[in-house]
């Protein structure tokens, strides 16, 4: 909270770990995800350490992202 009080953005990447599991389901509830009561105002990665790590289930704030477009956003980032 300190951050956003001093103007900065927040945001988290990756693996997110703290989320209980009975809260990881796409259906909610969000509170304890990072954009939910995590704190951060965006959040792009996967939820729970125990994901596929080769296909993971890939999250765009509380959305999940398409394997199709996952792959599409990485090659785009790779070729800036």
């Amino acid at each position: 909270m300190t951050l956003k009080l001093n103007g900065y953005s927040t945001a988290q990447f990756g693996k997110c770990h703290e989320v209980p599991v009975w809260q990881t389901s796409p259906m909610g509830p969000y509170d304890q995800w990072p954009t939910g009561g995590g704190g951060f105002e965006y959040f792009y990665g996967f939820i729970g350490g125990e994901t596929n790590q080769w296909y993971p289930a890939i999250y765009d704030g509380p959305t999940p992202v398409e394997p199709e477009k996952l792959l599409k956003k990485v090659i785009t980032l790779l070729m800036i």
